[in-house]
């Protein structure tokens, strides 16, 4: 599995988690309005147990333009 897929893999699994649904259609590309469950305070959760999983810390004014799942993605990416 590429470093990319078990990110996908692993982002997937925390917003299905925290958003308390299956969410079948979740991809890179879809925007993080759009995914049913996730509010600002979610997306916040995600972030925290992002930065907890990896043992980093995000730059704030990266959160900033988090639209899709796939800038979360480059988030995970940077921090590896």
């Amino acid at each position: 599995m590429t470093p990319e897929a078990q990110d996908f893999g692993q982002l997937a699994s925390l917003l299905r988690r925290l958003c308390e649904q299956p969410l079948p259609d979740l991809a890179p590309d879809t925007p993080l309005v759009e995914i049913d469950g996730l509010d600002s305070i979610r997306l916040l959760e995600a972030v925290a147990l992002l930065e907890e999983a990896l043992g980093v810390e995000f730059p704030t004014q990266a959160l900033d333009g988090l639209e899709t799942v796939a800038d979360l993605l480059r988030l995970m990416a940077a921090a590896r």
